[in-house]
């Protein structure tokens, strides 16, 4: 569910569908669904237990590094400034049923017309996943996770 805009701080965050935020508790990961956050001292987005929030890195034009790390946000020389423009970015997640579906959909998506981003590889949590841009630009990352199978593409 949504935050609640008149309990809601700026670093709180919502998950929609069967997502968990993925917290370092002192080295070991544990996750989440609840989005409520601050700040420590050192700008880390934190919970309430003082677990950091983990986020893929990624560089100045927004491509993903695959790097996994605690999401710090700097508040050195930031003054304020009011927005001029918005800009949303997506990835796009479709879920096959173990390995070899996700390779045989990425095989789909190029044979398409996409762009290999990033070939399939095995995530440390356990998981396989692998990345492809659209012709329109679109990032599209193509995912088996073992712990949801619930969210399989049923045909593939």
């Amino acid at each position: 569910s949504l935050p609640d805009p008149e309990k809601s701080k700026v670093t709180d965050l919502a998950i929609s569908g069967e997502g968990f935020f993925i917290l370092d508790n002192n080295g070991e990961r544990i996750y989440s669904r609840d989005g409520a956050f601050g700040l420590d001292r050192d700008g880390y987005v934190t919970n309430a237990n003082g677990n950091r929030l983990m986020a893929f890195g990624a560089d100045a034009s927004g491509n993903i590094n695959g790097a996994l790390g605690a999401l710090h946000l700097s508040q050195a020389n930031n003054p304020p400034s009011a927005s001029t423009a918005v800009s949303i970015g997506a990835n796009f997640v479709i879920n096959g049923r173990d390995e070899a579906a996700v390779d045989r959909m990425i095989a789909d998506f190029v044979a398409a017309g996409a762009s290999l981003v990033k070939a399939a590889t095995r995530a440390e949590w356990g998981g396989y996943s692998g990345y492809v841009a659209d012709p329109d630009g679109h990032l599209w990352e193509l995912a088996f996770n073992p712990y949801s199978p619930e969210w399989a593409a049923p045909d593939r």
